[in-house]
């Protein structure tokens, strides 16, 4: 993977880290948490909730689903609201994290 895309991984974190979120290390896959890892296409996020990778406990409304929604969301405004493309995983919350323009080699 290219230096640009390490490079974003860090603004990310930093930016995610500025605006209250807390982060795991992104190479514990294990332990509950947000972490930015280095993708082919940038950088992406991931939150695994209190409890893993099950759903978060509830009634069947799918409370997991809707938690791990408004994390997404939040995620998003921060990062779009601080001029980076985001876009969304298919059948995932999981947060795609492009390189702007300027970066790229």
């Amino acid at each position: 993977m290219s230096g640009t895309h390490a490079d974003l991984v860090r603004r990310v974190r930093h930016e995610l880290l500025r605006s209250g979120f807390s982060l795991a290390d992104a190479t514990d896959a294990a332990t509950p948490g947000m972490r930015v890892v280095q993708v082919p296409a940038g950088a992406m996020v991931r939150w695994t909730p209190l409890g893993g990778s099950a759903e978060l406990s509830g009634p069947p409304d799918h409370l997991g689903e809707s938690t791990r929604s408004a994390v997404s969301t939040a995620v998003r405004a921060v990062l779009t609201g601080c001029g980076y493309t985001v876009m969304a995983t298919s059948g995932t919350f999981d947060l795609i994290v492009l390189p702007p323009a300027h970066m790229e080699p």
